[in-house]
């Protein structure tokens, strides 16, 4: 399993283990600490907004990056029906209403998408929703000011393959860029390159 607390996280392999990490964070941080169930597979995560349990609009994104206390680094956006089936399920038992973070793992060998934990707000990597397609702030704060949602708006369709990375600014772009830089380490000249930065 993993325990977390304090902002640090660290992950155990038996019950030994877990009552040596977890004493040290009671002692370091005090209580309580937040026991998970380990799931080997890759982390997704879905920001949405929601009303009464619609779901009016998702992003998904596999991250590909976090931090050592497992804060999320960088992103890239995924067209996965799944994660926006699970999702809508999930707020609709919940009858939802505004933005949510919904964080799951892909487990490696049944590919079954296990709910690991659920934030009351808009991701981190919430520019790179707007970039794909999903404005999601400017649609929340529509529907407050006009005290209605406009389900005509409603969708879920964005764009896949925009990496996001945390750094002193959003550099956000096409996966393919990503991809030549890591596999020839550099970048061919010619097209000029589609990367929106915005100081941060």
């Amino acid at each position: 399993c993993s325990a977390r607390r304090g902002g640090e996280i660290a992950k155990v392999f038996s019950a030994g283990d877990a009552r040596v990490v977890g004493g040290r964070f009671l002692q370091w941080w005090g209580g309580p600490l937040v026991l998970r169930e380990c799931v080997e597979g890759e982390d997704y995560q879905v920001g949405a907004l929601a009303h009464e349990g619609t779901l009016l609009a998702a992003v998904g994104v596999r991250v590909l990056t976090r931090g050592s206390n497992g804060s999320t680094w960088a992103v890239v956006t995924v067209a996965d029906a799944d994660l926006v089936a699970c999702t809508r399920v999930i707020l609709g038992h919940v009858r939802w209403t505004g933005p949510v973070l919904l964080e799951f793992v892909k487990e490696t060998w049944s590919r079954r998408v296990w709910l690991m934990g659920a934030s009351p707000r808009f991701p981190i990597w919430v520019g790179a929703a707007r970039a794909a397609g999903q404005n999601l702030p400017a649609m929340a704060v529509e529907a407050t000011l006009k005290g209605r949602v406009n389900r005509a708006r409603q969708s879920t369709a964005y764009e896949a393959g925009l990496v996001w990375a945390m750094t002193s600014r959003d550099e956000i772009s096409d996966v393919a860029v990503l991809a030549e830089l890591g596999n020839t380490g550099r970048l061919a000249r010619g097209e000029p390159l589609a990367v929106e930065g915005r100081r941060g």
